[in-house]
């Protein structure tokens, strides 16, 4: 009879020990799955942050050379940021629909693009005499590439 006894006390104290195991498993995931939830939303806001960086110049034909600076600035900070190469997801780069007189059309985004020296060109573009429209201000417009929700490219057009 004492051993029955010593039995069911056994019995009932591994019944407690696999409840308490089991609650703390619960817990365990729904603390994992809630952190998960929060991840993904943060990051959500993220991405529309750095996309809006870059929507803000689609549809709009009043984009400047220094609205295109500042994207291929934008980008640069993007990669820097991320630490993401040119083919990388997440990679965002920036150009010039075929460019002006000998300026960088693509990849403006790299740090090997003087930005200053494409200012200066479109300057003497705008200025150069053999140019219809010396004296205004060229004007582009933009198209935005995304995969995924992820933008990948940012494509400036000369408005003729």
């Amino acid at each position: 009879m004492e051993n029955a006894s010593k039995a069911l006390i056994m019995a009932g104290g591994l019944l407690i020990s696999l409840m308490v195991a089991s609650l703390l498993v619960y817990v365990f995931n729904n603390f994992g799955e809630h952190a998960r939830e929060v991840t993904e939303r943060v990051n959500e806001r993220h991405l529309t942050a750095a996309n809006e960086e870059f929507l803000q110049y689609e549809g709009s034909d009043e984009n400047t050379i220094y609205d295109i600076v500042t994207a291929a600035n934008n980008a640069r900070d993007n990669n820097a940021s991320l630490g993401v190469s040119e083919g990388d997801r997440g990679y965002i780069s920036v150009r010039i629909q075929g460019g002006i007189s000998g300026a960088a059309s693509t990849g403006l985004e790299r740090d090997s693009i003087d930005l200053n020296q494409l200012l200066n060109d479109y300057t003497e573009y705008e200025l150069d005499s053999s140019n219809p429209n010396r004296g205004q201000k060229t004007l582009f417009t933009c198209v935005v590439h995304s995969t995924d929700g992820l933008i990948t490219e940012v494509v400036f057009s000369r408005i003729p």
